[in-house]
């Protein structure tokens, strides 16, 4: 027996969903329902249920390798998974005690011990940085304290959001940003808002004579503090432009957080906790300017 969404049969509708899973959902969705429909051509009498558990007893095991291609097989979508015993029974930890790799030298899968591991303790890999959404619908669990929790924040919203905090963004400057092709995101992990985010923030803040030089600027200046309440020295050293800067990143990340929370009150029960997750993000990053 599973508990993910998926297996449970839970409806949800993809527009309830924050943007660092949305497309993930979808593609799960999508996946699931071509393979039941040639699994059911071929075999029909095999019930949907029985073929979700099969399912779902190959994708929580499966082990990420690049096979080598195949006559037999169709690969054109990706061929990376494979079952390894043994390496299919350990479970998920962020900061795991073991490192799972496949060693082309010699052929074999190992998993190899990043630190001390105590005698009847258990041995943990990472399936990957996965936010408990993520965790949720691919294996049916979440973590209490789950370091990997990020806001994926679009182009196309903080592009919405910049503007209605006063900031005049221009052809010019969105397309500077796609260029760019940094992430908007915001992460639990990160002490403040990151350097990508804070580089499209001056991207979108440079006056119109600077734009068309937005690389020279961006990746030749040094990069500055998250925090615009520190007394240290750098921050001392901030210039005005790099102030308003970091002022007009605040009040873009307050708008969010409107926006988020109201997300969260408008989420159907089964997927409000997501939500209330990824204010509790917001909330993370927006400490950090009063620091």
């Amino acid at each position: 027996s599973f508990t993910t969404p998926a297996y449970l049969g839970q409806i949800i509708d993809a527009a309830d969903l924050p943007a660092s899973v949305r497309d993930f959902w979808c593609t799960q969705q999508k996946d699931l329902q071509e393979m039941w429909k040639r699994i059911h051509e071929v075999v029909p009498r095999i019930p949907h249920e029985k073929f979700l558990w099969a399912w779902h007893v190959v994708n929580t095991r499966c082990i990420y390798v690049e096979n080598k291609p195949h006559p037999s097989i169709d690969n054109s979508a990706g061929d990376t998974l494979a079952v390894i015993p043994f390496v299919d029974m350990l479970n998920h930890e962020p900061l795991a005690k073991g490192i799972a790799m496949f060693d082309r030298y010699s052929n074999t899968y190992i998993v190899r011990a990043s630190h001390c591991v105590l005698e009847d303790e258990q041995v943990t890999v990472c399936y990957g940085p996965h936010d408990n959404a993520r965790l949720w619908m691919e294996y049916g669990f979440t973590l209490p304290d789950n370091p990997n929790g990020k806001v994926l924040l679009e182009h196309a919203l903080f592009i919405a959001l910049a503007k209605k905090v006063g900031v005049n963004v221009s052809p010019l400057h969105e397309e500077a940003l796609r260029e760019a092709g940094l992430p908007c995101s915001l992460y639990l992990s990160d002490e403040g808002p990151s350097w990508a985010l804070r580089v499209n923030m001056k991207i979108l803040m440079l006056s119109p004579s600077d734009i068309k030089r937005w690389r020279e600027i961006v990746y030749t200046e040094r990069p500055r503090p998250a925090s615009l309440c520190s007394l240290d020295d750098e921050e001392l050293e901030l210039d005005e432009q790099e102030m308003a800067e970091l002022r007009t990143l605040e009040q873009i990340i307050s708008e969010l957080r409107q926006a988020v929370a109201s997300r969260m009150n408008a989420a159907p029960q089964e997927t409000q906790w997501i939500w209330k997750e990824q204010l509790v993000i917001v909330d993370v990053v927006l400490s950090s300017f009063r620091k």
